[in-house]
């Protein structure tokens, strides 16, 4: 379908802000321990052991120069958004005065790799053995004293000092303006309140990283993308009170860590073999009507066919911007269209074909979804067996009943060749992968050559010829099932 050049431009400007917000529910994981380790004297855990409202040091015992451990139930982003995020309040005391130091508040997100929770809850070292092993990310505050702040990436597990800039590297800077750092004398006047965030969220290619740190008039905020994460698991946040800012006592509200998984969206179902392989169609898997107004299926490998791409564009008598209308960036790489005004909605177990886009060989296909107010979400994509009609990997008795119900018109359809209806060729396609296993995620593509091999079970479809099958009408077969039952 020819696209104006107007609409075109519309339509790039739609993809380009397409921003990868993510939704979902919510998990907590709460921190059950605290640790702390220290250049000379161990800073005590002064009050809020094992809660979110931890205090270290008093103006006897100093929390200057020391690190702060948490540890909580380890959390994977298994899945392309999924997100973890931990958010804090935090306040300073000390016997003389804070000092405004430059990158000497810092806050992090840890994989603990292995190592243990410690046995001693204050250690009197520069570092601790328990933290050699760290891997994670870290952001220092920017306050306009000193060193400015930066993003970090912690990679030295040779080091036993998680939170030092020697054990990290550099992958963003921090914006904003300055945060200055103040707090009470020796327990009078009032401290300024702190607020602190930093999330990791899980992208097709790597990880994001993103944040804010803010109070006494300021606000620093933090983006970058990782594209080779040093880890999908976390299971520690991390804080340093530097000596450049040399508070005697850190007070600490709210330190909460939430897992929050990928939304549930649409799948992607190519079929992995037979004379349709290749073949694909967006599939709602989820109890709920779905949304959308904008998708995208990337292959790095360039493992798409444009020209096999039936897209809802093609299909669709209505033109854009109205009706959908396909990315004019389409290839190999990349298949993609929107819904400028409007949305589409699929309603459970609903489907909608979208042609023979797949090529092959290399199976990295990655399926994004847009909800139609700027978020984007991330699918599941999934190779099925053709007759494999109840999604179970294997082909047998149940899948029949369900392509039954189908052309009774009593339930979903039973579409093995995904062609948007259920008929003999679905029949067909079940029969000749009667027991067959569910094609492994990932396998190949590769269409089978050779005709089908016509096995009609006598006591159901005796005599019939495929062609007559496959012309059959689904209120016809669904009048011959029923009267061999």
């Amino acid at each position: 379908m020819k696209k104006l050049p107007s609409y075109r431009h519309r339509l790039l400007i739609a993809s380009a802000l397409m921003a990868a917000t993510l939704a979902g529910g919510a998990r907590a994981a709460p921190v059950t321990a605290w640790r702390t380790f220290r250049a000379t004297t161990a800073t005590v855990v002064d009050s809020g052991q094992g809660t979110n409202a931890p205090v270290f040091g008093n103006t006897t015992t100093t929390a200057a120069s020391s690190r702060f451990i948490g540890y909580f139930a380890p959390q994977t982003l298994a899945r392309v958004g999924d997100r973890i995020s931990l958010t804090y309040e935090v306040s300073f005391n000390d016997a003389v005065g804070v000092v405004n130091g430059g990158d000497n508040f810092r806050y992090a997100l840890f994989d603990s790799n292995g190592e243990t929770v410690p046995t001693t809850v204050n250690t009197a070292s520069a570092g601790s053995t328990d933290t050699n092993g760290f891997l994670g990310y870290w952001a220092g505050v920017k306050t306009g004293s000193g060193t400015d702040g930066s993003l970090r990436e912690r990679f030295d597990t040779t080091n036993n000092d998680p939170l030092a800039n020697a054990t990290a590297t550099s992958i963003g800077s921090i914006d904003g303006t300055n945060v200055p750092i103040a707090g009470a004398v020796n327990g009078v006047g009032t401290a300024p309140l702190y607020h602190g965030e930093l999330t990791i969220t899980r992208t097709m290619t790597g990880v994001d990283l993103s944040g804010s740190f803010g109070g006494n008039g300021g606000s620093n905020t933090f983006y970058a993308s990782e594209p080779t994460p040093i880890s999908f698991t976390y299971g520690a946040v991390g804080f340093l009170n530097g000596n450049g800012l040399s508070a005697d006592q850190v007070l600490f509200q709210n330190v909460d860590v939430s897992y929050i998984p990928a939304a549930e969206t649409l799948t992607l179902e190519i079929l992995a073999v037979g004379p349709h392989a290749g073949a694909m169609r967006l599939v709602n898997k989820t109890d709920a009507a779905i949304d959308f107004s904008y998708y995208e299926i990337r292959s790095d490998a360039g493992s798409l066919d444009a020209v096999g791409w039936r897209s809802l564009d093609d299909q669709s008598p209505i033109s854009p911007p109205l009706g959908w209308g396909e990315s004019p960036a389409s290839d190999e790489h990349l298949l993609s269209e929107a819904l400028i005004l409007g949305k589409t909605t699929l309603a459970p177990g609903a489907a909608l074909p979208l042609g023979r886009g797949y090529a092959g060989p290399t199976n990295d296909l990655r399926l994004g979804v847009g909800d139609g107010v700027n978020r984007l979400y991330f699918g599941d994509v999934v190779l099925v067996q053709p007759g494999d009609f109840d999604g179970d990997g294997d082909v047998d008795a149940a899948d029949l009943a369900r392509w039954k119900d189908g052309v009774s018109l009593t339930g979903d359809f039973a579409d093995a060749d995904f062609d948007g209806d259920s008929d003999g060729a679905d029949f067909l396609a079940w029969q000749r992968n009667l027991s067959a296993s569910s094609a492994a995620p990932w396998q190949a593509i590769v269409p089978e050559g050779g005709s089908w091999q016509l096995i009609v079970n006598a006591t159901v479809l005796l005599f019939m010829t495929r062609a007559h099958l496959s012309s059959l009408t689904r209120r016809d077969l669904a009048v011959l099932l029923l009267q061999r039952r």
